[in-house]
């Protein structure tokens, strides 16, 4: 009889133990970079289900409390997002966090070396006006009407501006590519965010820009660069006031 109580009261102690629910797990935990040592770790944990978060220790330890069924959200910076839930065992889990590095692939970047020169004063020399007409020479004589139309109308003269300012994007574009050898040999000191307003300011001649040598460019443009730059400083002074 005694026997049986005491089978009965460890039956009776057994289910209580198993039966008995945690209120609140305790999770503890680290994370760890096996490529290399990491002396400083920013470790966030965000409980998704209730929307809490807490920060882990410096060298990635981690202890919180969460319910069983969780999940947690656990972020380093550098590295990709890890998850996991929730699963107690006598209220405790423990998680390692193996961590992954972000990895990042950006678009091809090509690089223009400067240009030389030699090869600026070639471009220099080659700028010239396209031709926009579709009737010309001989062919006035034989369509003067058609050279009419093509002079007066408005297709014409939409070419013509067309051309025009794609001709004046060229003398730009040697201009701009001049300024950017200056600015690495210390020639001039100018920011590439001006090049734009100071090549307006310039309005340098076609003719000039051909034909001068390239002392006798440097030294124009320096000497506008001096006229262009005391300007603006009067500009600010002046808006300062």
């Amino acid at each position: 009889m005694r026997n049986c109580l005491l089978i009965l009261v460890f039956l009776c102690f057994n289910h209580f133990v198993l039966g008995q629910e945690c209120s609140s797990i305790e999770v503890k935990g680290s994370v760890v970079d096996t490529t290399k040592a990491q002396p400083f770790y920013n470790v966030v944990i965000v409980n998704r289900s209730t929307g809490v978060g807490v920060f882990g220790s410096p060298d990635g330890t981690f202890d919180f409390k969460a319910k069983e069924g969780d999940e947690i959200t656990l972020s380093v910076t550098g590295y990709k997002i890890s998850s996991f839930v929730v699963m107690g065992y006598n209220c405790k889990q423990f998680k390692t966090i193996v961590l992954s590095l972000v990895t990042y692939q950006s678009k091809e970047v090509i690089v223009k070396p400067l240009k030389t020169l030699e090869e600026l004063k070639k471009e220099r020399q080659e700028l010239a006006l396209k031709e926009t007409r579709t009737v010309k020479g001989i062919d006035v004589m034989v369509s003067p009407i058609s050279a009419l139309y093509e002079r007066f109308s408005k297709i014409g003269k939409s070419k013509t501006l067309a051309a025009k300012l794609e001709h004046q994007d060229d003398i730009n574009n040697v201009l701009q590519e001049l300024l950017r050898l200056y600015v690495s040999y210390d020639v001039v000191d100018l920011d590439e965010a001006e090049f734009v307003d100071f090549i307006q300011f310039l309005n340098i001649s076609e003719d000039f820009l051909k034909s001068a040598s390239d002392y006798q460019l440097i030294l124009f443009i320096k000497d506008k660069l001096e006229h262009y730059k005391s300007l603006n400083d009067y500009y600010y002074q002046k808006k300062d006031k």
